[in-house]
């Protein structure tokens, strides 16, 4: 797979997660009934992209990124960019990150309502 894909397959996860919470949620699990398996899921593949991009770009994996990316994906990914880029690539390269995040997370709210909408 190549590794430009890689966080497109994360927002479309937020797009499906948003969906199946919207036709499966209730009142009881306010968290959704998607929120752990798609949390083990997004970790796992910016874990996947983390040790991919290193080795693709030739660069060492700074120690500890790959599973701060696994585990908490809005700081790791981000902080690994910064150690293994340099300041100016980096910043660059962390704020296209968090953009990409903020929109999995917009495009989230935006398949809950219509699903919600459809279905109810």
């Amino acid at each position: 797979m190549p590794l430009r894909w890689i966080p497109w397959i994360v927002v479309l996860t937020f797009v499906v997660s948003g969906s199946l919470d919207a036709v499966f949620w209730t009142p009881e699990d306010p968290l959704g009934p998607t929120y752990i398996p798609h949390a083990i899921v997004v970790g796992a593949l910016c874990f996947f992209w983390c040790k991919t991009h290193a080795r693709e770009a030739g660069t060492e994996l700074p120690s500890g990124s790959a599973l701060l990316s696994g585990l908490l994906p809005p700081i790791g990914v981000p902080l690994y960019l910064l150690r293994s880029q340099g300041w100016k690539r980096g910043w660059l390269r962390a704020t296209k990150a968090l953009l990409v995040g903020a929109l999995a997370l917009i495009l989230y709210e935006a398949s809950f309502r219509m699903t919600t909408w459809i279905v109810h």
